[in-house]
């Protein structure tokens, strides 16, 4: 068996560089996908983004004759843009982005790689003869040597940059609680778009350069000047758009923070007036007492004038006075009585089965103004959730209970639906049309319990949605000790 001609090893090594090439830049595509778009279930959608484009320019690369690398790889896109249409047409723009974003993304990486290998090619070439002294510079095997180091290193190189990318682009995920309007979509496409024109200009350059001229691409140390020029307009526009990327993550992380601070204060202003209507309630009842001697001098004169029917309405009366100040959920504590039984209330007109066993811990227990946040936010979601159920199917249940210094509150609902959960928070992804509010209630629900070294846990099952908040009441009381 003969062995292979150095222009054959050649062809194998270019096939080989490129088709990996190929299907790394698919598997960044496919995680890119994951993160700008909802994911799906089970992650197909990634997947099938992954096989159209390494399927698209593996079948392109064999026939290069018909068509150039900047026709082949927009293609690739295109093709990708396809599978992804038939879904939200809402997401439409979201996907021009992502499809923009890799296909400069792609280039720049790739370019600024060749740029770094062909220095260090031709610095390694010379090397290697300096310390022959040009013994091997026609050898054939040497070069292909040469040139699989080269094509290695420079996977190594796209691979590691498309990792790094990748996680850098999950942790700083433009719009992921909503859908952004045109004119941010327009902002967030300029460095791509910017970055796709220098790759056509540099294409073209290179393209129309003419034979006698493309020495100037392939020796970095020759033509410093156009080396450098190229290498930093790769990482400039590279660098530009993860510059706009972090700038809309950090604005949109800032914008939650001040829903959060709003929404605290709305549940401050809840708490106000949980308290006025609880002084009302003890206004009321200290009148009552004074009026007690009254109702008993009326009620006296009735009698002694045998006018009992009236005597009976104004017992009546007197009863629903009394009514009136009593609560049908009593808890332990005039707070949570307010807010438990005024949900109960919006439960009755809303035609939803509210069933309560919870009771404030008897021992030093939470901050009332932390429970009331967990209690508030959670049954609100409840609320909110059963009034996509069939009225015949609307239940609520809460529960506490107490063990040893673990304080455990359990929140059930009817749920007939599925979770989307969000990557970055680990929590259930809102059903609301307003994604800008989308899980702060259980944002704030986690923080109120990590007070307290708790956590929550969420799980649906059996056509309930279930919510259980945990606290550590030893911790805390402790860290009061401490703190006094």
């Amino acid at each position: 068996m003969s062995s292979l001609s150095p222009e054959e090893i050649f062809e194998i090594l270019t096939f080989l560089e490129m088709n990996l090439g190929h299907l790394t830049g698919a598997f960044f595509f496919g995680q890119l996908t994951e993160i700008l778009l909802e994911a799906d279930s089970k992650g197909r959608r990634r997947w099938y983004v992954t096989a159209v484009y390494a399927v698209t320019m593996i079948f392109l690369g064999e026939i290069p004759m018909v068509l150039d690398s900047f026709a082949a790889y927009i293609l690739g896109v295109l093709a990708v843009f396809a599978v992804l249409l038939p879904g939200s047409r809402e997401d439409i723009w979201i996907k021009v982005f992502l499809c923009v974003t890799f296909f400069s993304i792609r280039f720049h990486v790739m370019s600024a790689i060749n740029q770094i290998n062909m220095s260090l090619y031709e610095l390694g070439t010379v090397l290697f003869n300096k310390a022959t002294e040009n013994r091997y510079i026609n050898t054939g095997q040497i070069s292909m040597v040469h040139i699989a180091l080269s094509a290695a290193l420079g996977l190594l190189w796209l691979l590691g940059s498309f990792v790094i990318m990748a996680k850098f682009a999950a942790r700083n995920v433009p719009f992921r609680n909503r859908r952004p309007d045109g004119k941010e979509i327009l902002i967030l496409l300029m460095p791509g778009i910017l970055g796709a024109l220098c790759y056509f200009m540099i294409h073209w350059i290179h393209v129309e350069s003419g034979p006698g001229q493309n020495a100037a691409w392939f020796s970095p140390w020759q033509y410093f000047s156009i080396w450098l020029t190229v290498l930093m307009i790769n990482i400039l526009s590279l660098a530009s758009i993860f510059a706009v990327w972090k700038l809309f993550h950090e604005l949109e992380r800032k914008q939650e923070e001040e829903k959060y601070q709003e929404l605290l204060e709305n549940q401050m202003r809840e708490m106000q007036s949980h308290i006025r209507e609880i002084e009302q309630l003890y206004a009321g009842i200290r009148g009552m007492k004074h009026d007690v001697k009254n109702h008993i001098t009326v009620m006296e004169s009735l009698m002694d004038q045998q006018n009992y029917e009236e005597a009976r309405a104004w017992l009546g009366s007197v009863e629903r006075a009394v009514e009136q100040m009593e609560y049908e959920h009593r808890t332990g504590n005039p707070v949570t009585d307010v807010i438990i039984n005024e949900k109960y209330s919006r439960a009755k007109e809303e035609k939803v089965r509210f069933e309560t066993g919870f009771f404030f811990p008897e021992q030093e227990g939470p901050d009332v103004f932390d429970i009331s946040i967990i209690l508030n936010n959670a049954l609100e979601n409840a609320l909110e959730a059963v009034s996509r159920e069939p009225e015949e199917n609307r239940q609520i249940m809460l529960h506490s209970r107490c063990r040893k210094q673990v304080f455990l509150i359990e929140i059930k609902n009817t749920f007939t639906g599925s979770l989307d959960w969000d990557r970055e928070s680990g929590l259930p992804l809102s059903a609301k049309e307003d994604r800008q509010h989308h899980g702060l209630g259980l944002k704030n629900i986690r923080r109120a319990a990590e007070k307290y070294y708790g956590a929550i846990d969420i799980e649906t099952k059996d056509g309930m949605f279930l919510l259980t908040v945990m606290l550590n009441l030893g911790g805390h009381s402790m860290e009061k000790r401490s703190e006094s």
